[in-house]
């Protein structure tokens, strides 16, 4: 688990702006994020807009996110500043700007040792991601290719606002093909779950950068049309809170989030990959090294191969990429495995890919490695054992005859989140909220509050009670995350909370 600097998540508006601007990460120089509440009017945006001379450039209601243009020559500080303290406005951000996080290499046939690395071929005796959707967010899918993608939907040009996701730069298209390339055709290369299905969200231009702003509307667009595996193989240096808020809204309806951690070389992973929400993905060579271009750091969940690695991209070309944006399709793919054995909760997902990879260096997590190199095998025979050993997917060929005699329930598999918590209450009081709850060992414990960030709690115990001041009026979701002292995680997912 992954804790962000509690600066970046502070609880006012002015606050939260203030230090998105201090981190040095470009952004688009004549354009502003705001976030406004849902309930926000036309009205009341037009007048936002007339009052600091900006124009409209998208209004998206489900996340409540403005995107405007400067015209007037000021900078996105000045703008920033002047519009800070207004009620309206939850945030406001600059745009920051996001690229792929791929290095071209030559275009030579190599075998995709990735898949061997990965022991997928052993993962597809159970399942090959039978039925699941996998939305892409890059530059789009090219679907002209000879050997092609397996399943491919109907997507949505973030960009453009428009229904499309051609691809003419041929990155989207790659990674697209670590998912599920068609496999077993006779030809080119496979994918790593061949029978799930490709959502393309077009959020990156055909030169390979796009902004925040569209990574956020790909992202609960995504979540909104069906997809419950999201790969973004893309990254910025810039937090944004309109993405965090995105992500909140595809965690709650089930969708697995994963991302590429950056090619920097750094010991500090870029976003999206660094938020608590998404798996954040480091490459690994060939030669079972972690790639010297690979970002790490507090962000870094996991590795995988993510070099040299094979895939169709436009006009039917195969090229042999670097990049953390080929490492992190590989664990979208085995995102899609599980979700077709039977797990459908990110959390869960989360926990069974860190648990079953394979450490490359000491025991746990590493700066450089996270919890260690994708294991397809071992996360899929584990989630076998968490759904029981029919996975909805993949029926036995002979279902026994039913005999009209009720067995008795099976042994329940075992508990993947432990320790228990139990006695969680909300207790309410003008301008906050105090909340009490207890584990069944000792544990220590965060609470996360939509949109603005983590409390982390440093001490094992049993018995917790913490005190939050926030805003009378609104409404906040907040969710606890507890962790024993052996690293086993429990989540007790959002609840809404009412501040009289």
């Amino acid at each position: 688990m992954r804790f962000l600097s509690a600066l970046l998540f502070l609880a006012a508006c002015g606050s939260e702006t203030t230090m998105a601007l201090m981190q040095n990460a470009p952004f688009v120089e004549d354009e502003v994020v705001f976030g406004l509440r849902t309930d926000a009017t036309d009205e009341e945006i037009n007048a936002l807009l007339d009052r600091h001379g900006l124009e409209r450039l998208r209004w998206n209601d489900g996340l409540g996110m403005l995107r405007a243009r400067i015209t007037d020559g000021r900078t996105v500080d000045q703008v920033v500043a002047e519009s800070a303290d207004e009620s309206l406005i939850r945030y406001v951000e600059p745009n920051y700007i996001v690229t792929a996080d791929a290095i071209p290499n030559d275009t030579s046939y190599n075998q995709q040792w990735g898949l061997r690395a990965i022991n997928a071929s052993a993962a597809w005796d159970v399942t090959m991601g039978e039925g699941v959707i996998v939305a892409v967010l890059d530059t789009g899918v090219s679907p002209n290719g000879r050997d092609g993608i397996g399943d491919l939907l109907v997507g949505y040009d973030a960009v453009y606002n428009r229904s499309a996701h051609s691809d003419r730069q041929g990155h989207g298209t790659h990674v697209s093909g670590t998912v599920c390339q068609t496999t077993n055709n006779g030809y080119g290369a496979a994918g790593v779950a061949p029978r799930s299905t490709v959502l393309p969200v077009k959020v990156l231009s055909d030169s390979g950068s796009g902004s925040m702003s569209d990574v956020a509307e790909g992202i609960w667009w995504a979540a909104d049309n069906g997809a419950k595996v999201i790969n973004m193989s893309l990254s910025s240096s810039g937090y944004s809170q309109a993405v965090r808020d995105a992500e909140v809204y595809a965690d709650r309806l089930g969708v697995t989030m994963v991302a590429a951690t950056g090619n920097n070389g750094w010991s500090s992973s870029g976003y999206p990959a660094a938020d608590p929400l998404v798996i954040g993905v480091g490459a690994t060579t060939s030669s079972n090294q972690i790639a010297s271009f690979s970002n790490g750091g507090n962000g870094l969940d996991i590795v995988a191969p993510g070099s040299g690695i094979l895939q169709e991209t436009v006009s039917g070309r195969f090229e042999s990429w670097n990049g953390t944006s080929m490492a992190s399709p590989h664990v979208a793919g085995v995102a899609a495995l599980l979700v077709a054995v039977g797990l459908d909760d990110p959390a869960t997902i989360r926990q069974v890919l860190t648990e079953t990879a394979i450490d490359m260096s000491s025991p746990g997590w590493d700066t450089w490695s996270g919890h260690g190199r994708l294991n397809a095998e071992a996360a899929v025979n584990r989630a076998l054992q968490l759904v029981g050993t029919n996975p909805p997917n993949n029926p036995p060929n002979n279902p026994p005859a039913d005999t009209g005699v009720e067995e008795e329930d099976p042994t329940p598999p075992p508990d993947l989140t432990s320790p228990e918590m139990s006695a969680i209450r909300f207790v309410l009081r003008r301008g906050g909220v105090d909340i009490y709850w207890t584990t069944d060992e000792p544990a220590s414990t965060d609470v996360e509050w939509s949109g603005w960030g983590i409390y982390q709690i440093n001490e094992l115990v049993i018995d917790h009670h913490r005190p939050f001041t926030l805003s009378s009026g609104y409404r906040y979701w907040a969710r606890i995350r507890t962790r024993d002292a052996a690293g086993n995680e429990s989540i007790a997912g959002w609840v809404a909370v009412d501040v009289p």
